[in-house]
């Protein structure tokens, strides 16, 4: 108790300054550090709070605390980093495989890419893929053939061209001999089929034309019957 009544508030000469050694500003923008977002506080006595906070840019508010800049924490997505160009409007640097406004829509990748023997092109982050329709094929764009498919392949041509030639020749036979028959009055299967004519008129001749003829008899005056050949 007697050190209590020997407490002696001191009195400093400034009334800007408090404390024991007079050595604490009483000002209250040293005392409260009231303004946010590095706004600068301004000790002003003709106002209430005596001080204002005077804002950096993006920033309003009594205190700086209303952030009014068009880029926020998630403006830009994906962790693309938002720069602002006015006071609405901003600008994002994606990270690779991201585009759009606010980074956020993935890079297609299969836009100008081509998967060959019908294969299908796949996006992936950062890259594609080219889904090959069959083992037959195989590579980044479905490009390499196995050895077995470009045999068949080679087979099958062979074959088709075969065939193409036969009906080629066969056709043009034909149109030969046509032109030979009625524009020249040439006809060089004429003697060939004359005598295939002949050859097919002579087996007509050899062969004998057999007429059998039956008679019946009574069986009681023979017990057989009679069979009459007459070779014509």
């Amino acid at each position: 108790a007697s050190s209590l009544s020997n407490f002696i508030v001191p009195t400093c000469n400034s009334s800007s300054y408090i404390g024991s050694a007079c050595n604490i500003s009483s000002a209250p923008c040293v005392m409260l550090d009231p303004c946010q977002n590095a706004g600068t506080c301004i000790n002003n006595n003709t106002v209430l709070s005596g001080y204002i906070c005077q804002c950096s840019f993006g920033f309003n508010g009594t205190y700086c605390e209303v952030d009014t800049r068009p880029c926020k924490a998630n403006t830009c997505w994906y962790n693309g980093s938002c720069s602002n160009r006015s006071n609405s409007n901003f600008t994002c640097e994606c990270q690779e495989g991201w585009e759009g406004n606010q980074c956020e829509t993935m890079v297609n990748y299969c836009e100008n890419v081509t998967c060959e023997n019908g294969g299908i092109c796949q996006g992936l982050f950062g890259d594609y893929n080219c889904e090959c329709l069959s083992a037959s094929y195989s590579g980044r764009h479905c490009e390499i053939t196995a050895n077995i498919l470009v045999a068949r392949k080679a087979i099958s041509k062979s074959v088709g061209y075969i065939g193409l030639l036969c009906i080629t020749g066969l056709v043009s036979f034909i149109i030969i001999l046509d032109i030979l028959k009625y524009g020249f009055h040439i006809d060089p299967i004429r003697a060939e089929r004359k005598r295939m004519r002949q050859k097919k008129d002579q087996k007509r001749r050899r062969k004998p034309t057999v007429v059998v003829r039956f008679q019946y008899i009574d069986e009681a005056t023979s017990s057989h019957s009679n069979v009459t050949e007459t070779i014509v």
